[in-house]
Protein backbone atom coordinates (compact mmCIF):
# COMPACT_ATOMS: atom_id res chain seq x y z
CA UNK A 1 0.00 0.00 0.00
CA UNK A 2 1.52 3.38 -0.99
CA UNK A 3 2.44 5.82 1.75
CA UNK A 4 0.00 8.72 2.19
CA UNK A 5 1.22 12.14 1.03
CA UNK A 6 1.52 14.49 4.04
CA UNK A 7 -1.08 17.27 4.16
CA UNK A 8 0.35 20.74 4.81
CA UNK A 9 -1.24 24.08 5.59
CA UNK A 10 0.65 27.23 4.68
CA UNK A 11 0.91 28.75 8.16
CA UNK A 12 3.11 31.70 7.24
CA UNK A 13 5.19 32.78 4.28
CA UNK A 14 7.38 35.77 3.58
CA UNK A 15 10.05 36.09 0.96
CA UNK A 16 12.82 33.70 1.96
CA UNK A 17 10.99 31.95 4.85
CA UNK A 18 7.98 29.64 5.03
CA UNK A 19 6.25 27.79 7.87
CA UNK A 20 4.16 24.76 6.93
CA UNK A 21 1.83 23.08 9.46
CA UNK A 22 1.34 19.33 9.31
CA UNK A 23 -1.52 18.86 11.81
CA UNK A 24 -1.61 15.08 11.34
CA UNK A 25 2.05 14.84 12.38
CA UNK A 26 2.03 17.16 15.41
CA UNK A 27 4.21 15.51 18.05
CA UNK A 28 5.69 13.01 15.57
CA UNK A 29 9.34 14.10 15.25
CA UNK A 30 10.28 11.15 13.02
CA UNK A 31 7.60 11.93 10.41
CA UNK A 32 8.41 15.65 10.45
CA UNK A 33 12.14 14.92 10.11
CA UNK A 34 11.43 12.76 7.05
CA UNK A 35 9.24 15.50 5.52
CA UNK A 36 11.92 18.12 6.26
CA UNK A 37 14.62 15.98 4.65
CA UNK A 38 12.58 15.70 1.44
CA UNK A 39 11.82 19.42 1.36
CA UNK A 40 15.51 20.14 1.89
CA UNK A 41 16.23 18.37 -1.42
CA UNK A 42 14.46 21.11 -3.39
CA UNK A 43 16.90 23.33 -5.26
CA UNK A 44 17.08 26.78 -3.63
CA UNK A 45 16.10 25.61 -0.13
CA UNK A 46 18.78 26.70 2.34
CA UNK A 47 17.63 25.26 5.68
CA UNK A 48 14.74 23.21 6.98
CA UNK A 49 13.89 22.78 10.66
CA UNK A 50 11.01 21.18 12.53
CA UNK A 51 8.92 22.09 15.54
CA UNK A 52 7.57 18.68 16.51
CA UNK A 53 5.20 19.90 19.23
CA UNK A 54 3.43 22.24 16.79
CA UNK A 55 3.74 19.94 13.81
CA UNK A 56 5.46 22.62 11.76
CA UNK A 57 8.34 22.70 9.32
CA UNK A 58 10.18 25.99 8.74
CA UNK A 59 12.09 26.45 5.48
CA UNK A 60 14.45 29.21 4.46
CA UNK A 61 14.83 29.56 0.73
CA UNK A 62 15.43 31.90 -2.18
CA UNK A 63 12.42 33.96 -3.29
CA UNK A 64 8.77 33.20 -2.55
CA UNK A 65 7.35 29.85 -1.46
CA UNK A 66 5.10 29.74 -4.54
CA UNK A 67 8.17 28.82 -6.55
CA UNK A 68 8.67 25.71 -4.39
CA UNK A 69 5.06 24.74 -3.72
CA UNK A 70 4.35 23.46 -7.22
CA UNK A 71 7.56 21.43 -7.33
CA UNK A 72 6.92 19.93 -3.89
CA UNK A 73 3.35 18.97 -4.79
CA UNK A 74 4.38 17.47 -8.16
CA UNK A 75 7.14 15.47 -6.46
CA UNK A 76 4.64 14.06 -3.94
CA UNK A 77 6.41 15.68 -0.99
CA UNK A 78 3.21 17.26 0.31
CA UNK A 79 -0.37 18.13 -0.43
CA UNK A 80 -1.28 21.76 0.25
CA UNK A 81 -4.63 22.19 1.99
CA UNK A 82 -6.36 25.31 3.24
CA UNK A 83 -6.17 26.10 6.93
CA UNK A 84 -9.43 26.31 8.85
CA UNK A 85 -10.98 29.74 8.41
CA UNK A 86 -11.48 32.13 11.30
CA UNK A 87 -15.25 31.71 11.00
CA UNK A 88 -15.04 27.91 11.34
CA UNK A 89 -12.58 28.24 14.21
CA UNK A 90 -14.81 30.80 15.91
CA UNK A 91 -17.89 28.62 15.55
CA UNK A 92 -15.91 25.75 17.10
CA UNK A 93 -15.02 28.01 20.03
CA UNK A 94 -11.33 28.28 19.15
CA UNK A 95 -10.98 31.93 18.21
CA UNK A 96 -12.82 35.21 18.09
CA UNK A 97 -13.36 36.95 14.79
CA UNK A 98 -11.70 40.37 14.92
CA UNK A 99 -11.20 43.15 12.42
CA UNK A 100 -8.20 42.54 10.19
CA UNK A 101 -6.52 45.95 10.26
CA UNK A 102 -4.41 47.40 13.02
CA UNK A 103 -6.10 50.83 12.95
CA UNK A 104 -9.48 49.15 13.38
CA UNK A 105 -8.22 47.12 16.36
CA UNK A 106 -6.62 50.14 18.01
CA UNK A 107 -9.77 52.16 17.32
CA UNK A 108 -11.85 49.52 19.09
CA UNK A 109 -9.46 49.62 22.04
CA UNK A 110 -9.69 53.41 22.28
CA UNK A 111 -13.48 53.20 22.09
CA UNK A 112 -13.52 50.65 24.93
CA UNK A 113 -11.22 52.85 27.01
CA UNK A 114 -13.53 55.81 26.36
CA UNK A 115 -16.48 53.79 27.69
CA UNK A 116 -14.43 52.88 30.74
CA UNK A 117 -13.67 56.57 31.36
CA UNK A 118 -17.39 57.43 31.12
CA UNK A 119 -18.22 54.60 33.54
CA UNK A 120 -15.78 56.17 36.00
CA UNK A 121 -17.44 59.58 35.48
CA UNK A 122 -14.38 61.06 33.73
CA UNK A 123 -16.03 62.47 30.66
CA UNK A 124 -13.77 65.47 30.01
CA UNK A 125 -11.15 65.29 28.58
CA UNK A 126 -10.08 61.61 28.73
CA UNK A 127 -13.23 60.03 27.29
CA UNK A 128 -13.65 62.60 24.52
CA UNK A 129 -9.98 62.33 23.56
CA UNK A 130 -10.20 58.54 23.39
CA UNK A 131 -13.38 58.72 21.30
CA UNK A 132 -11.67 61.19 18.93
CA UNK A 133 -8.73 58.78 18.52
CA UNK A 134 -11.14 55.89 17.96
CA UNK A 135 -13.08 57.81 15.30
CA UNK A 136 -9.89 58.89 13.52
CA UNK A 137 -8.54 55.32 13.44
CA UNK A 138 -11.88 53.97 12.24
CA UNK A 139 -11.81 56.51 9.41
CA UNK A 140 -8.27 55.41 8.46
CA UNK A 141 -9.23 51.73 8.60
CA UNK A 142 -11.89 52.35 5.94
CA UNK A 143 -9.21 53.40 3.46
CA UNK A 144 -8.37 56.62 1.71
CA UNK A 145 -11.09 59.20 1.21
CA UNK A 146 -12.42 59.71 -2.28
CA UNK A 147 -11.16 62.86 -3.99
CA UNK A 148 -13.72 65.69 -4.07
CA UNK A 149 -15.76 65.96 -7.26
CA UNK A 150 -14.83 68.86 -9.46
Amino acid sequence: MPERIPRAELAHAIEGRTRLRFREHAGDAAALTAIAARLGELEGVDTVSIRAINGTVVMTHDGHFDEYADRAVRAGMLELVTAPTAARAASAGHALEVPASVPALVGLAFGALGLLQIAEKRVLPPALTLFWYAAELARRAQGPAEPPAE
